[in-house]
This record gives structure tokens, sequence and C-alpha cells, in this order.
């Protein structure tokens, strides 16, 4: 091993960042100026989708499409059970309950048939997960909708750059939501964007974010409730840096995760995740799942003191309290297995081959153990 430390992720910069952040500066527009309007256009090339509004997070981009729906108290949005609390919480935010259902083991997503069970005459919307840059059916989902005059939110914000049979993630759904986080492929330190094809929601979460600002006859007028969603530009020059690359960065992931796939592939007590020709996956995550119940937390312990950083995939939210009045439609039985059981390995650019074998040797003489 090269390094002390073999570390779960890392921003992928490309070395413009400096310069880029060097224009904002010169420009003096700090927050929502011409860098912002780039990275906006970026996303938009990316996805296909007609218009694009950057904003703070993908959480408050979720409560941004939410609100510009109109839905609110009395009203129910499904959500999957195996993604982060934040799916929920922008729900909760509007006022709106929270319908919980299970996911798929393979795709790690909800499906269809799924949602259709938790189906009330008080649900307005699907926010279904993409999870961990697995994209989503959304022709499906939007055929779903339509039958039963719903809205679809993608929470995607783990798939940018992803495709499901050739449609990009953000083409056709109703509103589609991405994260900059950190641990995302695109790293801007935090910051969404929310992509949608109708002119007339883009400019309702544009008056949300700023204020609940629109003009009349030329001039600014606050003339309905908004907050301060506004997307500074020197993340937003961080975002363009890596968005001008994002084919080699998913191209890196994508062959990186070949190696582990070689690598683990039938090793006993490890399911490999299976990805079929129809889907381009980035790979935010490169979750295998362990076949040992219980023993998943003990082995992420003892990987990390060897100087490897693992994490979970994430958690079943139907067992955090914040969520225990949502309404549960299922038994949640693959999510809880999955929150379980499920290990993120490390993935991303400035690992190589050498890397990944040491993290599946480790890795491999741990399961022996157990």
């Amino acid at each position: 091993m090269k390094s002390n430390k073999i570390k779960l992720i890392r921003p992928h910069y490309s070395g413009e960042e400096l310069e880029l952040i060097q224009s904002v500066l010169d420009s003096e527009y700090l927050v929502d100026g011409p860098m912002t309007r780039e990275f906006e256009s970026l996303i938009k090339e990316i996805t296909r989708a007609d218009f694009a509004v950057a904003c703070t997070s993908a959480t408050t981009g979720m409560e941004m499409a939410l609100r510009t729906l109109e839905i609110g108290e009395g009203d129910e949005v499904i959500i999957p059970d195996f993604t982060h609390p934040a799916t929920g919480l922008a729900v909760m935010a509007t006022g709106a309950s929270p319908v919980i259902v299970d996911v798929d083991l393979n795709t790690r997503n909800t499906t269809v048939d799924m949602m259709l069970s938790a189906v009330t005459p008080r649900t307005k919307a699907i926010m279904p997960v993409s999870w961990g840059g697995y994209p989503l059916p959304t022709k499906e989902f939007m055929s779903f909708c339509d039958d039963h005059e719903l809205y679809m939110i993608d929470d995607a914000a783990c798939s940018l750059g992803t495709q499901f049979d050739s449609i990009p993630t953000g083409a056709i759904p109703h509103f589609t939501v991405f994260s900059f986080h950190p641990r995302k492929i695109i790293a801007t330190g935090d910051g969404g964007c929310v992509v949608t094809n109708s002119q007339e929601w883009a400019e309702k979460m544009e008056a949300y974010k700023h204020f609940g600002i629109t003009k009349r006859e030329g001039n600014a007028v606050f003339s309905e409730y908004g907050t301060n969603l506004r997307f500074p530009s020197v993340l937003a020059a961080l975002g363009v840096a890596q968005l001008r690359h994002i084919d080699q960065i998913i191209a890196t992931r994508q062959q990186l995760k070949d190696i582990y796939d070689r690598e683990l592939s039938g090793v006993p007590g490890v399911h490999v995740p299976i990805v079929p020709d129809s889907v381009v996956h980035n790979y935010q995550t490169y979750g295998i799942l362990l076949d040992l119940p219980h023993e998943r937390d003990r082995i992420l312990t003892n990987v990390r003191e060897k100087g490897i950083e693992v994490q979970i995939g994430t958690v079943a939210i139907h067992r955090e309290p914040v969520f225990k009045d949502a309404r549960l439609q299922g038994d949640m039985v693959n999510s809880s297995l999955l929150a379980d059981r499920l290990l993120a390995l490390p993935l991303h650019h400035g690992l190589d081959e050498e890397d990944l074998l040491e993290v599946c040797s480790v890795l491999k003489s741990e399961l022996t153990k157990h």
C-alpha cells in the first residue's frame, strides 16, 4: 500500500479550479452570477433537460420542487426506505407526510410495483431515489405517474451522468435533483441543482430561491413567499471545472469497479453489484452485499483499523426516530437487509490497481475470519 490510508472518496479536481475562482473574484459576482449560469448550462447539457436551477443542496432542492407543486399539509409523498434521511426530511419540511416503501435488493432502488401499493387519494407525488449512481427507469415511473395523476421528483443526488436505456438521468421526470456534496462524483463542498422541462416551474423555483422576487413591469417585486437558496459563484467554479470532465471522471470509476468485480466476484459471502448493459452507472458508491448477518459493522471496523476507509451504504429510514409517525407500506425486509449488510468500498481517481488489490486482500482476510 502506497500510503497509510486509502480514502473512501476524493474530489476529482482538474487543475482549472483556481483560474475559475479567480475569474469569479474578478467579476465581483459572488453569488448566483455568470459562473452559476455556466454551471447550470453544463448540467442541462449532461441531463438534456430544458431548465436547471442551482441551489444550496439537494435537500433544499427537493423541498423547492415540492413547494413549486404546492405540496404541503394533508398531502402524501411516497419515498423509499433505503435512502439518506434527507429524502424524507424534505417532504416533512413542507408539512406533507412521507409514505415509506421497500426497495429492490439488486438495484437498491424502489420500484413502480412497490409504490403502487402505497398510493391513496392523498398521494400527490412520488420521490424515488436513484441510489448510489444506479439510474431509475424513468419512462416507467413517468407512465405510472400519468396513470395515477401524480408528479415525479427523482432524488438523483448520486446519479449525475447516468443513463437508463440511453435516457440521461434528468431528461424526462417532472423534477430531478442532484447533489454536489463531497461524496458525490462532482463535489463543490455542498450545493444542489434541480432540472425540469417546465419553464413555469423553473421560474417558480427561481423566485422561491430569491426571496420570492418576481418582475413586474421590469421592477423586482416580493410577490410571494420565498427564501435564500442561491448558489455561491465560487462553488459553481469548482463545479464547472469538474463538469467539463465528467465523462472522464465516470470512465475512471467504471475502470476501477472492473477490478473490484474481477477480484470479488465468486468470493463466498460477497455479492458485487449487478448492472445490465442498458444502464450507465457512475459508481458514486461501489457497495458489496455481505451474506454474513450481524458481522458487517465488525468487518467495517477491522478494515478501517488497517487504514482502509470503508462505509455503510445508508440507513433504513423507518428505523430513525424522526420518521416514527410515517406510514410504512410493506415490511421493509430488503431495505433493512441492505442497511445492515451493505459495505461501500473506496473508489476514486486517486486509486490504482495496487490500492484496490490491497482493499480486496484485507477484505477477503476479514471475511475468512467470520
